[in-house]
């Protein structure tokens, strides 16, 4: 019999070295969510690689095209706008 790996098998990971404050945080933070350190922690880390970086972010608005035109005084549209409501 032999073992196979394919997609959905999990990776064991360590971190070394954690500072015990910081590791009293996570200990607390994870209780407070009811869940296991691993938990709490995973979940960080689906969070944190799912989330676009801000300067990726901002490369794509910048190469968005603008939908005002340039010269327009905006604060006379704000105003505007806050006079007909």
């Amino acid at each position: 019999m032999s073992l196979v790996y394919g997609e959905g098998m999990s990776t064991n990971m360590q971190i070394r070295d954690v500072p015990d404050e910081l590791a009293d945080k996570i200990r607390t933070r994870a209780k407070k969510n009811s869940l296991s350190i691993s938990k709490y922690l995973l979940g960080l880390a689906e969070e944190d690689v799912n989330t676009v970086p801000l300067d990726d972010w901002l490369d794509m608005v910048a190469d968005r095209p603008s939908l005002i035109k340039p010269g327009t005084d905006i604060a006379a549209m704000i105003r505007k706008d806050r006079t007909e409501r």
